[in-house]
């Protein structure tokens, strides 16, 4: 063989190896007008991880949690958006720490497609934790848009009422909630 067989080769597992890589990482948007935009138009969740890039514990979430494989996985199936709120060009950063009232870093917030909390949980946690996190805010959106088509089925069942208005009372939506009080 000769040695543009090498190169081609050399060239070839690198490329692989590289797309490989790119593969098995989150996806994060780092704008948030990008971030909501792309969350409404999939009706995926959003998954926001408030960082800085000073303190150990964002690094060690970035290092140990967001590299682990049931997590990436999990990952698809959110918007990610990575937002530091201590940056000044991004001064919407700031405005969406305060929204969701987040009073530390790292904290995710795991949000509806159009931008209502539905957890904010502070703090760095290990991936199989994370991983469960996740799995059940996954699990709970999903019981959640049972509820609201069971209730709209049936709007004068009171149990479904409020079921439903229990979860917005939970994630701080008072004004879908009080309706069905």
């Amino acid at each position: 063989h000769g040695l543009s067989y090498y190169f081609a080769v050399i060239f070839g597992l690198f490329f692989l190896c590289n797309g490989f890589s790119f593969a098995n990482k989150i996806e994060w948007a780092t704008s948030a007008t990008k971030g909501f935009e792309s969350a409404k138009n999939s009706d995926k969740l959003l998954m926001i991880d408030f960082y800085t890039d000073w303190w150990g514990w964002c690094r060690r979430l970035d290092a140990d949690t967001f590299t682990n494989e049931e997590v990436i996985k999990l990952s698809k199936q959110f918007i990610n958006l990575k937002l530091n709120p201590e940056d000044e060009k991004e001064p919407k950063n700031r405005e969406l720490q305060q929204k969701y009232k987040v009073n530390g870093f790292p904290a995710v917030v795991f949000a509806t497609p159009d931008g209502n909390m539905i957890s904010n949980n502070p703090g760095y946690r290990p991936p199989v934790p994370f991983a469960e996190l996740m799995k059940r805010t996954l699990e709970q959106q999903a019981n959640f848009k049972k509820l609201v088509v069971m209730q709209k089925n049936d709007p004068k069942n009171l149990n479904l009422m409020v079921d439903l208005a229990l979860i917005y009372i939970e994630r701080e939506n008072l004004s879908k909630a009080q309706p069905l009080i």
